[in-house]
């Protein structure tokens, strides 16, 4: 089959991993597999396999008839193109309908709300399959009445990383991680608060990487930082693109964001064996639920997740990889993920 991956650029981000795993995982099964990239390729372009056909539309704004143009063009090598995120959705369906293109459209929604009715969406006669990572958000949006021709549940995926170098927990000092985009709605200040807390008891190290940012709220984190004299345990890494790499440095991840839909980054600590700390939000967590509730905090109380990190610490990275890895193995592969894609793909094809 001919499928086309749609997204605006392949800067690093959750949506952008899934894009670029989907597209390699088509190549190596032996379909024709295309990405292409609205505006910029961004750094995870790196990583797209060579069998990848690889397309940027280098646009310069979202009326540009001439991008617009030759994404029409390019639709025509395909059977199914796959669009991730609702703004990208809403660009496709704009331009198919301004030049009368008809094509079998999966939407891909990474986003954490249900989907509200859109001219776009009316107006449009394209056959659309509505993909969700999130099992409450999927059976939320059927029970007000789906947007489009049908849907489906699919949750996240992701291949777990070569890890640069074996763990070694070092006596009293903890060291934590956090993957995240700085804006306000990943609630980075509560973990400098929780940081701000425990470390009058003992030395802690917090590395923070990061690719999107707002910058009011960045200097608002920083201010944070050096008005409690944090400098010296706080790190920032701008733009690695695959931070699992470097998990072997740290005894837990830490991740605060209040409302998710996936998300990829607690599958990440799970599959590379990395005990960590979420708020109760998102599809992922779901999986370990029942067998690590000190993972999960229901509030955002201080106490509580400074219970929960000494917890996880006196126990031991150790305790938890394989429990972790076993864990994830028993409920992912890429075999499955692309059959479940596959089939998704299979009904929405004609």
């Amino acid at each position: 089959m001919r499928v086309l991956q749609v997204i605006d650029s392949l800067h690093v981000g959750g949506a952008e991993k899934i894009a670029v795993m989907i597209a390699n995982l088509a190549a190596e099964n032996g379909e024709i597999s295309g990405l292409v990239t609205l505006v910029s390729p961004g750094k995870l372009h790196s990583e797209l396999n060579y069998n990848v056909e690889f397309y940027d539309l280098d646009r310069v704004s979202k009326w540009n008839i001439s991008a617009a143009k030759r994404f029409i063009f390019l639709l025509g090598k395909y059977d199914v193109i796959q669009v991730h995120l609702r703004h990208n959705l809403k660009w496709v369906l704009f331009w198919t309908f301004v030049f009368r293109k008809k094509i079998n459209i999966i939407f891909h929604d990474h986003n954490n709300s249900i989907l509200k009715k859109n001219i776009l969406y009316l107006i449009q006669w394209n056959k659309i399959a509505h993909v969700f990572v999130n099992q409450n958000l999927f059976n939320l949006q059927n029970s007000k009445g789906e947007v489009f021709h049908s849907s489906y549940f699919l949750p996240n995926y992701c291949i777990p990383a070569e890890m640069i170098g074996e763990y070694k927990k070092y006596p009293n000092q903890i060291r934590i991680v956090i993957v995240s985009n700085l804006r306000k709605i990943k609630k980075i200040e509560f973990a400098l608060e929780l940081l701000n807390s425990m470390i009058k008891s003992r030395p802690i190290i917090m590395d923070i990487y990061y690719s999107n940012f707002d910058h009011e709220y960045f200097t608002q984190l920083k201010d944070y930082i050096n008005n409690n004299n944090l400098g010296e345990n706080v790190n920032f890494i701008l733009g690695e693109s695959e931070p699992p790499k470097f998990y072997s440095k740290y005894d837990l991840g830490l991740h605060t964001s209040p409302l998710e839909s996936g998300p990829l980054t607690i599958l990440e600590y799970i599959a590379n064996g990395l005990p960590f700390i979420s708020f109760d939000t998102g599809q992922s967590i779901e999986l370990i639920r029942e067998d690590f509730p000190e993972f999960i905090s229901h509030t955002f109380k201080i106490q509580e997740w400074i219970e929960k990190v000494n917890l996880i610490y006196e126990n031991g990275r150790e305790f938890y990889i394989k429990k972790l890895m076993g864990k994830y193995n028993d409920y992912y592969s890429p075999e499955k993920y692309y059959k479940s894609w596959k089939k998704i793909l299979i009904e929405n094809q004609s």
